[in-house]
């Protein structure tokens, strides 16, 4: 098993333990979203937007901005086989 697929393997059962809110609110993270623009697009407080992404960040073990992004983007790879 390669590097990638033990980290795909480690990110797609997490992901699937977000709830739907974290989960729109992570979706417009990784796609460049500020937390105010989230906010306003949801209809959510900035604070709110920030609580959500922090939990996500929790489920995730994602401790930067850089390692939620890498399990995102892992986690929505197909796997190649």
């Amino acid at each position: 098993m390669t590097s990638a697929s033990r980290t795909l393997s480690f990110a797609t059962p997490l992901l699937s333990e977000l709830t739907p809110r974290q989960r729109d609110v992570l979706d417009r993270v990784v796609a460049g979203g500020r937390n105010k623009t989230i906010a306003h697009e949801l209809g959510l407080s900035q604070r709110t937007v920030e609580n959500h992404r922090a939990a996500a960040m929790r489920v995730l073990h994602a401790r930067c901005l850089a390692d939620l992004m890498r399990t995102v983007l892992i986690g929505h790879q197909p796997q190649l086989g």
